[in-house]
Parts: C-alpha cells; sequence; structure tokens
C-alpha cells in the first residue's frame, strides 16, 4: 500500500503520519481519480523469449539426460559383473 501511494506522488512523511484506514482512504480517492493506472508512456518491459538461447538450453539439457543415463548404465553393469563374480566365487 505504501510503495503504491509514493508512486502516486505521496511523500514518506506524509504516509507517516497516517493509520491503515487513512492510507486506504487515500488509495480509494486515487483509484477513484485513475491515478492508479500507469501513465501512458510507462509500460510494463517486455520480457523477450530467445528461441537461440532456448535451442541452446534444451541441447544442454539432452546433453545432460544421455550422460546421466550412460553413467547409470555404466553403474548397472559394474553391479551387475559385481554380482556374477560374487555368485562364481561362491560355486568355487
Amino acid at each position: 500500500m505504501v510503495g503504491k501511494l509514493i508512486r502516486v506522488g505521496y511523500s514518506e512523511e506524509a504516509l507517516e503520519a497516517m493509520d491503515r484506514d487513512a492510507m486506504l482512504a487515500a488509495w480509494a480517492v486515487c483509484v477513484a481519480d485513475g491515478k492508479d493506472k500507469p501513465e501512458q508512456g510507462t509500460q510494463a518491459p517486455v520480457i523477450g523469449y530467445d528461441v537461440e538461447l532456448e535451442r541452446k538450453r534444451l541441447e544442454f539439457e539432452e546433453r545432460k539426460f544421455e550422460e546421466e543415463q550412460k553413467f547409470k548404465w555404466t553403474e548397472l553393469e559394474s553391479q551387475e559383473k559385481l554380482k556374477q563374480a560374487e555368485l562364481g566365487a561362491q560355486k568355487n
């Protein structure tokens, strides 16, 4: 509430003197006067979408996934070989 009132022109000193009800009343006046809307020249920044960056991010994630899968597969193969060796040692 304080930030909104400061944006429409109230000073911090004036707001410090107000209680919550007074701030609400002041904001209601601002809304009624149309001061709550941004000025014509002031617009929210447009958030862009960088296709090339997203493509690179996707490629990175794909490579990361493939490497994780290779690592897991290698780990499973190692565990399987270890089990086979243990079974072979138990049979002897």
